[in-house]
């Protein structure tokens, strides 16, 4: 099990323009961390080219890259629409292969939960799935609104393919369905955000009860990797820093034996 830090921390600097692929990766690195979780919106270009150089740099920092996360929506109900998302998708797997990465989140979509709807998505996920399988990537639903925010019907989705896993997003449930989701579709979890918005003190975070859900974690056998993802208004450098202190306080607080590499 080791930590992951998120582009998301720093996504407000990324559209106000102060921060960049590179300074995120440098900040990575300076943190200690070895894994990063990327994004299609801040990797800045997917021609080989770039990609090569952005490896290279990667590859200096001696930073991998655990996650390449992808914006699209597979619940729309024009096929030409959605042809377009697929193609996006396969585009970033691409990169996310060529990257090393082992994973790319994708979403569902936010429309409704129609059983037409769940079965158009059934079959998109079949074609992402073979798709990425020969690129040797595993894409990962995130609980993002719509089908996916139901921790039942994601189990139903995620059971379909076998080349498809989760990531788990404490932010994207309500409140109470957090250690119900997790105890259902613990067999899937293969990457789990950990969320943040705001701290009292370094050791409470006011949204999310961090000792239950992690107690949820460690009971449920987790191994994969936590990515720390801290969406909160003030600096981001203080809410990925309290967000990892916390998490780590969690953990020793309900699994005795953890230990990051």
């Amino acid at each position: 099990m080791d930590y992951v830090l998120s582009v998301s921390s720093f996504f407000s600097k990324f559209v106000n323009g102060t921060m960049n692929i590179k300074k995120f990766l440098h900040i990575a690195h300076r943190l200690n961390y070895k894994r990063v979780e990327l994004c299609d919106l801040s990797i800045e270009s997917h021609s080989l080219d770039y990609i090569r150089k952005l490896k290279r740099y990667l590859n200096k920092l001696k930073l991998n890259v655990e996650a390449v996360d992808i914006r699209n929506d597979l619940s729309l109900e024009s096929e030409t629409e959605v042809q377009k998302q697929i193609h996006h998708i396969e585009t970033w797997i691409d990169v996310a292969s060529q990257l090393n990465a082992k994973y790319v989140r994708i979403w569902v979509g936010e429309a409704s939960n129609r059983m037409e709807i769940i079965e158009k998505v059934h079959k998109r996920l079949h074609i992402i799935s073979n798709y990425a399988k020969q690129k040797e990537v595993t894409p990962l639903i995130e609980n993002h609104g719509g089908i996916s925010s139901n921790p039942d019907l994601l189990k139903e989705l995620l059971s379909t393919e076998k080349n498809i896993g989760a990531i788990i997003d404490f932010g994207h449930f309500a409140i109470d369905d957090i250690c119900y989701a997790i105890r259902e579709i613990s067999p899937y979890i293969k990457l789990i955000h950990v969320k943040s918005f705001n701290f009292r003190g370094n050791l409470e975070e006011t949204t999310f009860d961090y000792f239950k859900i992690f107690e949820q974690i460690v009971h449920e056998n987790y191994s994969g990797n936590l990515s720390i993802e801290y969406e909160g208004d003030g600096d981001p450098m203080i809410g990925v820093h309290k967000t990892r202190l916390l998490t780590q306080h969690s953990l020793e607080r309900v699994g005795k034996g953890i230990e990051f590499y």
